[in-house]
């Protein structure tokens, strides 16, 4: 099989040039010197100021430098995702971390002021048209900060944090996407992309490879996790949450009550999902129980010549830019744009961090989407998916920084509708075989 030389990588030029370019440099200090202006806001703050003067001074600051901040760490991020073994942008990171301490700290005392004046917020955004949107988020900020240890305790934590889960997470990206195999030359995540093959030795070979890669880093991989966890559960502790689920309600905006329903929901169908995979063993003709190796495997076709379209990124792209065209012009309009300005790095390589992700740049109002395409209908799924993800981005990028924050109960609801807009699609040109293949491998 020939390489498909058209796979691209992305393009970052329009962030910023590179790491010792001014433009990333002024973008720093920008940074650096907002915050010491936020600084100076708190300590000007006293209880007869006008608040709702200083606190809309305070939110337009604060809106920049936390937009600058987050490009700065997207595109550093975005670096070292493709290239784990780049110790420059690791040198970035800890710099931005520095700088992330100082900004929580000012984070801590605004968020005093704020506590001290909620009663002050619904008059505030009722008053301020600018800031009408803002009463929610004000007073989600206010109940985290209910659950707050004391500043001294916070500053710790936070400090600790990069040296601890922030650490860890590196580490374990690091691990990952340098592992490859000695026999065969092949990463971790070729190995991985292999589970999709119809040949039944191939998902097996490369499942062991992969649990024989595994096995070798499996002290760290394993400290990282109990060592993650076991941070989780004292800070939850000291917090004062319940536990570890209360916190994630929170933080992903859902009630108990509406997780209980996604739970309910999922025990129920599950004698579907054991009847669909002995289904797809018998199919698989390898016997009662699909091995692991067998889950993402897909169907057999009775013609054995026939074999799964393999795409080319070209072709991908057509496709989707297509498809996109069929919901709405803006959606299409944005799908082309992102296409041919490069936004996107879908090449498989060493180094590179495996899966796909979509990354915003609020301070440039842009987002860019890592994924790793090796031209199955799978991958044109998740490049549809994840592109989904920047148009949600693109469609909000006029709001205030303050306002694009979303937790992921949302996120995904993007992504899977530009998904199945594809998906939906395909399953209506196809027929038979195909389309039973192409449903079986959404399943």
């Amino acid at each position: 099989m020939k390489t498909d030389t058209t796979i691209p990588r992305w393009d970052l030029s329009s962030i910023y040039t590179n790491f010792q370019s001014p433009d990333f440099e002024n973008a720093m200090k920008k940074v650096s010197d907002g915050n010491n202006k936020l600084n100076g806001f708190i300590a000007d703050y006293n209880p007869n100021i006008n608040f709702d003067q200083w606190l809309s001074n305070y939110l337009d600051l604060e809106n920049q430098i936390d937009a600058e901040y987050e490009s700065l760490y997207a595109y550093t991020e975005a670096i070292s995702s493709t290239d784990t073994t780049d110790t420059e942008s690791l040198n970035i990171i800890s710099k931005l971390d520095d700088i992330g301490l100082e900004l929580s700290k000012t984070d801590l005392d605004f968020l005093e002021i704020l506590n001290q004046n909620k009663d002050k917020i619904e008059d505030f955004c009722k008053n301020n048209e600018k800031f009408a949107e803002y009463q929610y988020v004000l007073n989600k900020r206010i109940l985290g900060f209910s659950h707050n240890m004391t500043k001294a305790e916070e500053n710790l934590a936070e400090d600790l944090q990069r040296t601890g889960g922030d650490a860890w997470s590196r580490l374990q990206g690091q691990i990952i996407s340098n592992l490859v195999d000695k026999e065969t030359g092949k990463t971790f995540n070729e190995l991985r992309n292999e589970a999709y093959s119809d040949d039944r030795n191939t998902r097996k070979t490369a499942y062991e490879k992969e649990l024989a890669l595994l096995d070798g880093a499996k002290i760290p991989l394993a400290a990282c996790l109990n060592n993650l966890k076991g941070a989780t559960v004292t800070l939850n502790r000291r917090r004062n949450w319940k536990n570890a689920q209360e916190r994630s309600l929170f933080c992903s905006r859902i009630s108990e009550k509406t997780l209980n329903a996604l739970i309910s929901a999922i025990e129920e169908s599950l004698p579907f999902w054991q009847e669909y995979l002995q289904t797809k063993a018998g199919l698989l003709e390898v016997g009662e129980a699909l091995s692991f190796y067998d889950l993402f495997a897909p169907l057999p076709s009775k013609n054995k010549e026939e074999k799964e379209k393999v795409w080319t990124y070209q072709e991908a792209k057509e496709y989707i830019i297509e498809r996109y065209y069929s919901f709405s012009e803006h959606m299409g309009d944005f799908a082309k744009m992102a296409f041919e300005k490069n936004w996107i790095d879908a090449e498989v390589r060493k180094g590179k961090v495996g899966g796909a992700y979509c990354t915003s740049f609020p301070a440039q109002k842009e987002a860019r989407v890592l994924t790793n395409f090796t031209g199955t209908f799978s991958d044109i799924l998740t490049l549809a998916h994840e592109l989904g993800h920047a148009y949600h981005d693109h469609c909000i990028h006029h709001l205030d920084n303050a306002l694009l924050g979303y937790p992921m109960t949302l996120a995904e609801t993007a992504s899977i509708f530009a998904e199945t807009i594809v998906m939906e699609d395909m399953l209506s040109k196809t027929e038979g075989f195909e389309k039973a293949r192409l449903a079986e491998m959404h399943l």
